[in-house]
């Protein structure tokens, strides 16, 4: 009795420890603001929403294409006068490639004991709630980022790699990977 009182007076008293113990703050982690993708076409968050959850795109066809050297056809810019033909309307189908929901369900008993371990060294007074989560942000920041740079499947379609030049099914830039951020809130 005589050490852990000896223990709360050091680092606060009970008031300090109720304190900290009441202290709400959450973390987000992900994409947070990473604004337009390098492409111009789309948010990176967007981009990062149909990789997340896989889509549909209903493309109305009209693309402009050549066939080219072993019967492969090479899309053009609209306009190119060398085409010989435009694409039909179809859809192009994106797979779904988790990178946020699957790391934490592959990290959940990690992000379990860090939490268990920080709520610790919180309720002793040896680290604040903002510092606690910012190390949470950080580890799963991390986790996520190395999910997408890993990922392998499902793959690419060859025609993807030939023009993007990687078989990685989220790396082409490396824009959605830096754009794995954290922000803690308290």
């Amino acid at each position: 009795m005589s050490s852990s009182f000896k223990r709360e007076k050091k680092n606060g008293g009970i008031e300090a420890l109720t304190k900290r113990a009441k202290t709400p703050g959450t973390v987000d982690v992900g994409i947070i603001d990473a604004g337009m993708h390098s492409s111009g076409d789309m948010t990176v968050a967007a981009i990062g929403f149909v990789h997340e959850y896989g889509g549909t795109i209903n493309h109305p066809g009209g693309t402009p294409y050549k066939i080219v050297e072993g019967g492969r056809a090479v899309f053009l810019k609209k306009g190119d006068t060398t085409a010989t033909g435009v694409t039909e309307p179809h859809d192009i189908v994106i797979p779904e490639r988790s990178f946020l929901r699957s790391t934490m369900h592959a990290e959940k008993k990690n992000l379990m004991a860090l939490q268990k371990k920080l709520l610790s060294k919180i309720t002793l007074g040896e680290m604040d709630t903002k510092t606690a989560l910012g190390l949470v942000g950080e580890f799963l920041a991390d986790k996520i980022k190395s999910k997408i740079i890993n990922l392998k499947s499902p793959p690419n379609t060859s025609e993807t790699v030939k023009r993007k030049g990687s078989s990685n099914p989220l790396v082409a830039t490396g824009q959605l990977a830096n754009s794995i951020t954290y922000e803690v809130n308290v």
